[in-house]
């Protein structure tokens, strides 16, 4: 039997969506997306963490693609401290975003390990510059000034553990070894677990330096899932009790701060998709830990296996792929009784997706306003007599977006449902078309004006 999955942006579940037509947003935005509580261990700060991703998601939502080599995110200090620092490159590469893609961009603080550090706090922002420089967007695309990174005491405990890896379908053990490559795109799953009710606020990554990595998708699922963080799902960070994330609150720093309750936790599965972008140091291998902190019961914690349940990477050559991750989603534009249907298609890797064909079915309540469709894009794209829209991509490379759009004529709202379908294995989700296809849909209901 075949059924359909709704697949956002980060290939996580949605639901559908009633839009209303609407001008065209501003062309990039930019938001926080990692916890900025960091920290030492409370009696040997040489013990345990002191490496920290700072992120932000960049989303282009205008109508058309940006391309690579245009923009920048660049990490600002709005106060320092000696304690604190920036442990990558200041400014990181904003790769193509098809209209409506997002991407989130991890930068890495590193914490003196010394017992002065505890308290520690650096003001800091995130912003989008031009290619290249460290030119400001006019008007500026920056995430909130009012943030702040600040050092607490970890306290090392067992309840949270690693349980182990998936690295492109082959099982790994809690501080095994894997084989990567640059230009290299892989898919890796942590397991873990914490305490079986969840915490306030919880925070697990692999340490993964982005002088080397690109993060392209994060995914988290937790059996404790109380929370109401709506984007708990599509990030390393899950806010469980709307946390007072603002320096100016009286209760930022009081261990009072949350708004609400709310826990996520339990077992923990988080799905990357990574792609290796150099080695600048020529490195043959890299050990990284994995950590899993949480605050709960006033206090802060963090698993005691993050050293030994770690990874380490070593530079060779990788097993050939048989896997891609492939999604669809639809982004709309226009105003009155004309709109753009803009189909954004991605293979997040890590193979090659091969035989790739995108549907469009007729819709009562539009009607395709170009008579010749053929020429879309370079693509073979067919029109029949009833509406229905087909595109024969072909293969499509691992790490590579493509737009597609649709101009109509609206009428009368309705529900429109776009397919993609690929003849390679996809690690999501699995539905037999026939005989080795999978499909994927993006649906969106719409409503005119």
């Amino acid at each position: 039997m075949v059924t359909s999955r709704i697949i956002s942006w980060l290939g996580v579940l949605a639901t559908v969506c009633t839009l209303t037509w609407a001008g065209p947003a501003l062309a990039l935005t930019i938001k926080p997306i990692t916890w900025n509580v960091v920290g030492l261990d409370s009696n040997d700060v040489t013990a345990g963490p002191n490496v920290f991703p700072i992120g932000a998601r960049v989303c282009n939502d205008g109508a058309t693609q940006i391309s690579a080599d245009t923009y920048d995110a660049k990490f600002n200090w709005v106060t320092t401290n000696t304690y604190i620092s920036l442990s990558s490159p200041l400014t990181l590469p904003i790769p193509a975003l098809a209209a409506g893609a997002c991407q989130d961009i991890f930068f890495e603080v590193t914490i003196t390990p010394t017992k002065a550090a505890y308290n520690a706090r650096a003001q800091y922002t995130i912003s989008v510059v031009y290619f290249g420089t460290t030119t400001e967007l006019n008007p500026p695309v920056v995430t909130p000034s009012n943030r702040e990174i600040y050092v607490e005491y970890l306290v090392s405990q067992n309840r949270n553990a690693v349980d182990g890896y998936i690295m492109d379908g082959v099982d790994v053990a809690p501080g095994g070894e894997v084989t990567i490559a640059v230009g290299q795109t892989f898919n890796l799953e942590l397991r873990a677990h914490t305490a079986t009710q969840g915490y306030e606020q919880l925070e697990k990554f692999i340490d993964l330096p982005p002088s080397i990595f690109r993060v392209n998708k994060v995914t988290s699922t937790y059996s404790a899932n109380s929370g109401t963080d709506p984007n708990a799902g599509n990030k390393i960070y899950a806010d469980g009790c709307g946390w007072v994330n603002d320096i100016t609150s009286p209760q930022y720093h009081s261990n009072e701060s949350c708004t609400g309750v709310g826990k996520y936790g339990g077992t923990i599965t988080q799905k990357y998709n990574i792609t290796v972008i150099g080695n600048p140091n020529n490195l043959a291998k890299i050990s990284s830990g994995a950590l899993i902190y949480d605050f709960s019961g006033s206090s802060y914690h963090y698993n005691s296996d993050y050293s030994a349940g770690g990874l380490t990477f070593i530079f060779g050559t990788p097993p050939e792929p048989t896997n891609a991750d492939v999604s669809i989603k639809k982004v709309v534009t226009g105003t009155g009784g004309s709109a753009q249907f803009t189909l954004v298609v991605t293979n997040l890797g890590p193979a090659e997706a091969k035989d790739v064909v995108v549907t469009d079915p007729a819709t009562p309540g539009y009607t395709v306003k170009n008579a010749n469709q053929q020429s879309w894009d370079g693509f073979n794209v067919t029109l029949d007599a009833s509406n229905n829209l087909t595109w024969a991509i072909g293969s499509l490379a691992s790490g590579v977006s493509i737009s597609l759009p649709v101009n109509v004529i609206t009428g009368a709202g309705g529900l429109n449902v776009a397919n993609v379908t690929s003849s390679t294995p996809d690690p999501d989700l699995v539905v037999p078309l026939s005989v080795g296809f999978t499909i994927k849909s993006a649906i969106i209901g719409h409503a005119f004006r």
